[in-house]
């Protein structure tokens, strides 16, 4: 793809704006490792072509996956949600034609 069309994606993402917090200070007692798959709060690889057709949804996919992981760390269970639903029910995304993390979580 064109060098450009990074730079055109990059002046319509929302979540690229400046932080107000500093986060200078670093963890004193932190682990050497950490793996959220051992806590058992992420969900299995799922495949983002259907019968071998690709579709643009990985957006769908990332914001799922996010929730699933996010819910399971507060309430500790795992749940599947379901990415079909994102990209049949999310108006501001393009479903196939792909779509943003950000707007997916509106």
């Amino acid at each position: 793809m064109p060098l450009d069309y990074y730079s055109n994606l990059r002046k319509h993402a929302t979540f690229l704006r400046p932080i107000d917090n500093d986060f200078t200070e670093t963890a004193v007692n932190h682990p050497p490792r950490f793996d959220w798959r051992e806590k058992g709060v992420v969900t299995a690889v799922k495949t983002q072509d259907y019968q071998g057709v690709h579709c643009g949804s990985c957006w769908a996919f990332a914001t799922a996956a996010t929730v699933e992981s996010a819910y399971a760390v507060a309430h500790g269970e795992l749940r599947n949600l379901s990415e079909q639903e994102l990209l049949d029910c999310n108006l501001e995304n393009n479903a196939c034609n792909g779509g943003d993390v950000d707007k997916a979580f509106r």
